[in-house]
C-alpha cells in the first residue's frame, strides 16, 4: 500500500539532507538519492496495513527525529566555530601581549643606545676643547718641546695614544648610530606587527561574537527540535493501544473469510476426491464391459475387428475431463489491474508496535475508480465492507492445478459483481479505492491455496 503523495514528498524532504562537496557531489547526490528512495520505500512498505492518521504520525515523527539530527550537527559546528573563534581570540591575544613586550624592550633598547651615542658626542666634544684649549697649533710642537731622545719617544707615543683614542671614539661613535638605526627599525616593525594584530584581533572579535550568536541559536534549534521529536514520539506511542485493536479486528476480519476458504477447499477437494472417484468407477465399469464384450465375442469364434477401438476412445475422453489450466508461475492468474506492484508479499517490522507481521498481499497502485479485473474464472464468495480491508471481494477459483484456489480484492471503491456471480478471467469486478486502512488507492490483491496465502506473484 502506497503513502499519499503528500506523505511521500514530505517523507522525502525529510530524509534528503546535506549539503555536498563540489569534489564529489554527483556521486554524493546519487548516493543520497538512492538512500532516501531505499528508505522512502521501506516506510512505505511499513505503512502498508497502516491508518492514514497512524502513517501521518509515523512520517511526522521520522521528520521529526531526522530534524533533530540535523539541528544537532548544526549545533557540533557552531559549538565548533566558537570554539575556533575563541582559540584564536586567546592566540591573538597571547601574540599581542608578546608583540608589546617585545616592542617595550625594543624602545628601551633605543633609548639605551641614544644614550650611549650622547656620551660619545660628549667624549669626542671634549677631546677637540682639549686639543684647542692646549695653545698648541699641533703635534710639531709636542716633538719640537722634547728634552731628550726619550722624551722625544715618550711624546711620539703619547701623540699615537691620543690619535687611537680619537679613531676609537669616533668609531664606536659609527657604530652607536648604526646600532640605533637598525634598533629604531626593529621598533617601527613592532608596531606595525602589533597594529596588524590588534586590528586581526578587532575582526576575529566579530567572528566570534557571529560564532556566539550562531550557537545560541543552534542550541535553541536543537532544543526545539529535540522538544518537537519528543512530542512526535509520545503521538505516536499514544496511538499503539489503538493499533494493537485495529490489528486485532483486521486479523479476525480475515480469519473469517480464511475460515470461510478453508471450509470451501475442504469441501472442493472431496468434490474433486469424489470426482476422481467416479471417473475411476466409471473407467473401471467401461473396462470390464470390454473385457466381457470380448470374451463373448471369444466365445462366439467372432473375429469382429474394431470393438477395441472403441474401449480406447472411451478411455481418452475420460482422461480428458479434469479441467486443468497453465502450470504455476506461466500466468495461471491475471493481474487486477496493470499498474505496478507499490508493496510486496512478505514480512515487515510493524512501524509502530515493532513486531513483525505479514503483509499478506501483494498491492497494485492505480488511481481510485480504475477498474478492477477477475484474475481467473470462478464465483464470487464474499463482498463485504470491513474495517481493515475495506470493501473487499473473494472469489472461488475452484481446482487449479489440482489445488483449490481463491482470490481477493480490497479496498475497493465499489463493488461491479455481488456473491453469487460467477464472473469470467479479466470482467470487471470492481474499481479501485482506498477504503479501510489503506494510505493511498490501490488493490490490495490476495491468493490463497488450499485456505492459506501464498505469494500472488509466483501465479501471476
Amino acid at each position: 500500500m502506497r503513502l499519499r503523495p503528500l506523505l511521500v514528498t514530505l517523507l522525502l524532504a525529510a530524509l534528503t539532507c546535506g549539503l555536498l562537496g563540489p569534489a564529489q557531489a554527483d556521486d554524493k547526490l546519487h548516493q543520497q538519492k538512492r538512500a532516501a528512495d531505499e528508505a522512502a520505500a521501506a516506510l512505505r512498505n511499513s505503512l502498508a496495513d497502516v491508518q492514514q492518521d497512524v502513517a501521518a504520525a509515523v512520517v511526522a515523527q521520522k521528520q521529526a527525529a531526522d530534524r533533530l539530527d540535523a539541528a544537532r550537527q548544526r549545533e557540533s559546528a557552531a559549538e565548533y566555530a566558537l570554539d575556533t573563534a575563541r582559540q584564536k581570540d586567546a592566540a591573538l591575544a597571547a601574540r599581542l601581549h608578546l608583540a608589546e613586550g617585545e616592542q617595550a624592550q625594543a624602545e628601551k633598547d633605543v633609548a639605551e643606545t641614544a644614550s650611549q651615542l650622547d656620551a660619545g658626542r660628549r667624549q669626542v666634544g671634549s677631546l677637540a676643547r682639549q686639543a684647542y684649549t692646549s695653545g698648541r697649533s699641533g703635534t710639531l710642537d709636542v716633538f719640537l718641546d722634547a728634552t731628550s731622545p726619550q722624551d722625544f719617544a715618550d711624546r711620539i707615543q703619547m701623540v699615537q695614544g691620543a690619535l687611537r683614542s680619537q679613531g676609537s671614539v669616533v668609531r664606536q661613535l659609527n657604530a652607536l648610530r648604526a646600532d640605533l638605526r637598525s634598533r629604531q627599525a626593529a621598533v617601527t616593525a613592532k608596531k606595525q606587527q602589533i597594529a596588524g594584530l590588534k586590528a586581526q584581533a578587532a575582526a576575529n572579535v566579530v567572528v566570534r561574537e557571529d560564532a556566539e550568536a550562531a550557537a545560541a541559536s543552534a542550541r535553541q534549534s536543537a532544543s526545539s527540535a529535540s522538544a518537537e521529536a519528543a512530542s512526535a514520539t509520545a503521538t505516536l506511542k499514544g496511538k499503539e493501544a489503538d493499533e494493537r485493536a485495529r490489528l486485532a479486528a483486521q486479523e479476525a476480519e480475515g480469519r473469517r473469510l480464511a475460515g470461510l476458504i478453508r471450509q470451501r477447499a475442504i469441501e472442493a477437494a472431496a468434490r474433486e476426491r469424489a470426482r476422481i472417484a467416479a471417473e475411476e468407477r466409471a473407467a473401471a465399469k467401461r473396462a470390464a464391459a470390454a473385457r466381457a464384450a470380448a470374451q463373448a465375442r471369444d466365445s462366439a469364434g467372432s473375429g469382429s475387428s474394431g470393438g477395441s477401438s472403441g474401449s480406447d476412445d472411451s478411455g481418452s475422453s475420460g482422461g480428458s475431463s479434469g479441467g486443468g489450466t497453465t502450470t504455476i508461475g506461466g500466468g495461471t492468474l491475471s493481474r487486477p489491474n496493470s499498474g505496478p506492484i507499490t508493496s510486496p508479499y512478505g514480512m515487515r517490522l510493524h512501524p509502530v508496535l515493532h513486531v513483525w507481521k505479514l503483509h499478506d498481499g501483494t498491492d497494485f497502485g492505480a488511481a481510485c475508480g480504475t477498474p478492477i479485473h477477475a484474475a481467473a474464472d470462478g464465483t464470487v464468495i464474499w463482498a463485504q465492507n470491513l474495517n481493515g480491508y475495506g470493501n473487499q471481494l473473494a472469489i472461488d477459483h475452484g481446482i487449479i492445478n489440482g489445488v483449490p484456489v481463491v482470490t481477493s480484492y480490497s479496498h475497493q471503491e465499489r463493488f461491479a459483481v455481488g456473491v453469487g456471480t460467477h464472473v469470467s478471467r479479466g470482467q470487471v469486478i470492481g474499481y479501485t479505492g482506498q477504503t479501510g486502512y489503506a494510505t493511498g488507492c490501490h488493490v490490495h490483491f490476495m491468493v490463497y491455496v488450499n485456505g492459506a496465502t501464498v505469494n500472488p506473484v509466483g501465479w501471476l
